[in-house]
């Protein structure tokens, strides 16, 4: 029902809550493989965190704001399953965020990076020009960022983010001032 309403961090805590339960033995292997990607995953992040917050400067891109999430156990999961249980094929496991104030700056930032980066051929989704059924608007991309990593991008405004993560809830919480 969380997920169906756009309400993705609540989605995500109750998935991640109920995993060791509904499937102990899948949560302790997904955790031991995160647990060995995850030292790997976190130093090439922020090296290419810097990277990017100096290639947006450059171009004057200067009111974004750049951080990185990684995903639920359990959406990892599911998509661990979905790649035949080859987490090297799960590109998304970690992801650069870039929050920025309008549409255009979105494809602004996505033109910036697709220059400094080479993007994964049927890895651009346009999910600002076709939202998915439940709402959620972003771009992602994923790149090869040339040190042997390949990192997915999200690119979003800042409404954007706030519907993402909480859903039509995130309209109320906005009018009462307690974003």
């Amino acid at each position: 029902l969380a997920y169906r309403l756009g309400m993705r961090a609540l989605n995500r805590e109750l998935e991640d809550l109920a995993f060791p339960y509904v499937y102990p033995k899948e949560h302790a292997e997904i955790k031991k493989l995160l647990k060995q990607k995850s030292k790997e995953t976190e130093v090439y992040l922020e090296k290419n965190l810097r990277s990017l917050r100096k290639a947006l400067a450059k171009e004057g891109v200067r009111t974004a704001h750049i951080s990185y999430r990684v995903k639920g156990l359990y959406s990892t999961y599911k998509k661990w399953l979905r790649k035949n249980k080859d987490i090297n094929q799960v590109f998304d496991i970690s992801a650069i965020r870039i929050i920025v104030p309008t549409v255009h700056d979105c494809y602004h930032v996505l033109g910036i990076i697709h220059g400094i980066w080479r993007p994964m051929p049927g890895r651009i989704k346009d999910y600002i020009a076709f939202p998915k059924p439940n709402g959620y608007q972003s771009i992602h991309t994923t790149i090869f960022t040339g040190d042997g990593s390949i990192i997915e991008v999200q690119i979003r405004t800042e409404n954007m983010d706030r519907d993402a993560e909480y859903g039509i809830a995130s309209h109320f919480i906005y009018k009462e001032g307690k974003p």
